[in-house]
């Protein structure tokens, strides 16, 4: 049997299932149904799933998982953009890090918001004319050759990419 992770948002719920390989529903097709990682997200039934933890971030648009599927980051348009990106533990569902979502007047942007390391190590993302890169253990800025927990700055930067097999940009 699978497991459900449950987003409650108004009077709607978008839910995640970790199926096993051996899953009918999975070899199923259905409308709504998305397939990430060893995850499906659907918006449609899951009557008969097994519960195993519950996030609470209301009206939520948009899930990512990290690679190896240690962590969960979700988004939601509603209320306060300041803390409306969250970074949460899929073993305790515990949230870890919440960071700004969407600027004033945009709409959140690029999706997934983050990159990953191939093995969950760091997390990333897009600034203006540099690149925030995380230290998932802390969910901390990484530390320069200074020791100083820095973005890195790179004049004119549009995009960046991880090795698929090491944790290097």
């Amino acid at each position: 049997t699978g497991a459900a992770f449950s987003f409650l948002a108004g009077g709607g719920m978008m839910q995640v299932r970790m199926l096993s390989e051996t899953d009918a529903w999975a070899a199923g097709t259905s409308a709504g149904k998305e397939a990430i990682g060893s995850f499906y997200k659907t918006t449609d039934g899951g009557k008969s799933w097994k519960k195993l933890l519950k996030i609470n971030h209301g009206g939520v648009k948009a899930i990512d998982f990290s690679p190896n599927e240690n962590y969960l980051v979700t988004w939601s348009p509603e209320g306060n953009q300041a803390d409306a990106l969250r970074i949460w533990d899929l073993k305790t569902g515990e949230r870890l890090r919440a960071f700004e979502g969407a600027r004033q007047g945009h709409d959140m942007g690029e999706w997934p918001a983050f990159r990953w390391s191939y093995d969950d190590r760091f997390f990333a993302r897009m600034g203006e004319d540099c690149i925030y890169c995380y230290e998932a253990s802390t969910m901390k800025l990484i530390k320069d050759k200074s020791d100083k927990r820095t973005s890195v700055r790179i004049q004119g930067v549009r995009q960046f990419f991880w090795s698929p097999t090491d944790a290097y940009m």
